[in-house]
């Protein structure tokens, strides 16, 4: 089955745009969401974590931040 899939060029603003949420995120994750050998979305999770000053019993506070992208 011969499939038409994109040449580089047309992926290239969405490579930019992943390669600059990799240098932008610390703690977290990308998922790339393929539909017929394209891509369609992007969503980022990313987390940020607060252990400063805390007592021996107290949980981890954790916040985190998701973003969706549709291309």
């Amino acid at each position: 089955m011969e499939q038409n899939l994109p040449n580089g060029d047309e992926y290239q603003e969405t490579i930019t745009q992943i390669i600059g949420f990799l240098k932008n995120i610390r703690f977290g994750s990308l998922e790339i969401v393929v539909h017929e050998g394209r891509i369609v979305q992007i969503d980022k999770r990313e987390r940020f974590r607060f252990n400063q000053g805390k007592k021996p019993n107290e949980s981890n506070q954790e916040k985190s931040q998701q973003d969706q992208y549709i291309l």
